[in-house]
């Protein structure tokens, strides 16, 4: 919606178009209007976050992928709350982490020495 068109649907088609050469201007002009305000926040958010930007792309550039908790190692903690499912895998995740670590630091018991 464009507060200078309205609510208003323009359709075009290979030999008929239902609105003037004026209102085709006009329709131009807030495509490019809303491209530049888009443009304008995409801009002031990269610089916002550059410094997070940058880390992030070091850390790509060493390791080709990272997982979540790497991410949020560099990123920290998302501003918004994580979707359910994505907060059960997390837990999963954190779960298993801490079961490896279990597991690597049982002490065996010694070999029993060959007769």
């Amino acid at each position: 919606m464009s507060p200078k068109l309205g609510y208003m649907s323009f359709q075009e088609s290979d030999y008929l178009k239902n609105y003037s050469d004026e209102t085709g201007d006009l329709i131009d002009k807030e495509i490019k209007a809303v491209i530049d305000r888009c443009k304008k926040i995409t801009m002031d958010m990269v610089a916002r976050h550059e410094a997070e930007i940058r880390s992030l792309s070091d850390a790509l550039l060493k390791k080709e992928s990272l997982d979540g908790k790497e991410i949020l190692e560099i990123l920290g903690n998302r501003p918004f709350e994580h979707h359910a499912s994505y907060k059960a895998y997390l837990e999963m995740q954190k779960k298993d982490e801490e079961e490896r670590k279990s597991a690597s630091t049982i002490e065996l018991p010694p070999p029993e020495p060959k007769p």
